[in-house]
């Protein structure tokens, strides 16, 4: 790749990141300013379900016009689109699935140990969020608001602009971007594995709302299924959804193995050779900030 195109690529990540870096910093302050105004004016509320609700949207609230406003000059190539046949997209869920429970396994396994060292339990927030609230709440803005916003941001708009760079460097930025921006160990792995699975089908079909469709579906299992099976409080229910969780586990994991020309990486379409973009992407000034915000974060939520 030509001089003048590298620096074009690292300006161009850079911005991507410095975008998604304001994103973080002006959602802790703007949180922490509606905290701090309803401790002073409106104690009662801090506890009531709605406020903490507002509290998450406000990320996306003030994140997403500075994300825009970060990289609204830079050019835009999107995939070419074509058809999923529904077999083919089923495959890819199951083996994002399967992928997404054995990153949670790390993420637990991680924390467990951390937990042990700090001497202190680390609290999964999120889901402790999701089963303290109400079920239509979890439906708008868990199952359907996060994913299309999420897939909006972590796919379409950085796939889009790092596409010229190759597929492999297209959907490994954006699945890491989409690891580190979740800001806990608990759900780093598995959301960084799914980021891969998704930022492929994105990247072969050019068709966002396959994503987020099965962005939706892998949260309403999370979060309206799953809160669903607990609260039945039925020793069978709670067998006969296990067993099923394992069995696409079992299968996705098979898919990933017999079918693994699938899930390899395409050269670049655009023949630009993709060495070096760990330095000249991973490792651009806006890309070391961002990870300095995300680990600042990481740091936030294990300590509290």
């Amino acid at each position: 790749m030509e001089n003048w195109e590298t620096d074009q690529i690292r300006k161009g990540a850079g911005k991507i990141a410095i975008g998604f870096s304001l994103m973080m910093i002006l959602t802790v302050i703007f949180q922490l300013g509606f905290s701090l105004l309803l401790q002073r004016f409106w104690p009662d509320a801090l506890y009531e379900e709605w406020v903490t609700w507002l509290l998450l949207l406000i990320q996306y609230l003030v994140g997403i016009p500075a994300v825009l406003l970060c990289v609204r000059r830079m050019p835009s190539v999107p995939p070419k689109k074509q058809r999923f046949r529904p077999g083919l997209l089923a495959e890819y869920f199951v083996v994002g699935y399967a992928l997404m429970y054995l990153g949670n396994l790390i993420g637990q396994g991680i924390n467990f140990v951390m937990s042990r060292f700090l001497e202190k339990g680390i609290a999964n927030g999120v889901e402790n969020i999701v089963t303290d609230s109400s079920l239509w709440l979890n439906l708008i803005l868990v199952s359907v608001a996060a994913p299309i916003i999420e897939e909006f941001l972590f796919r379409k708009l950085i796939i889009d602009r790092l596409w010229v760079c190759g597929e492999r460097v297209a959907v490994l930025t954006s699945a890491l971007m989409f690891g580190l921006f979740h800001g806990n160990l608990y759900q780093f792995f598995y959301a960084f594995f799914v980021g891969i699975i998704f930022g492929l089908i994105y990247a072969r079909s050019g068709r966002l709302r396959y994503t987020i469709g099965l962005h939706i579906i892998l949260n309403s299992m999370g979060s309206l299924v799953s809160t669903f099976v607990l609260e039945a409080d039925l020793l069978w229910l709670t067998a006969v959804y296990g067993i099923l969780l394992l069995a696409v586990v079992a299968v996705g994991i098979v898919f990933l193995i017999a079918d693994r020309k699938y899930f390899r990486f395409r050269p670049s379409a655009f023949g630009y050779p993709e060495e070096g973009w760990k330095r000249n992407i991973l490792g651009s000034g806006g890309m070391i900030f961002f990870y300095l915000c995300c680990l600042g974060l990481f740091l936030f939520n294990l300590l509290i």
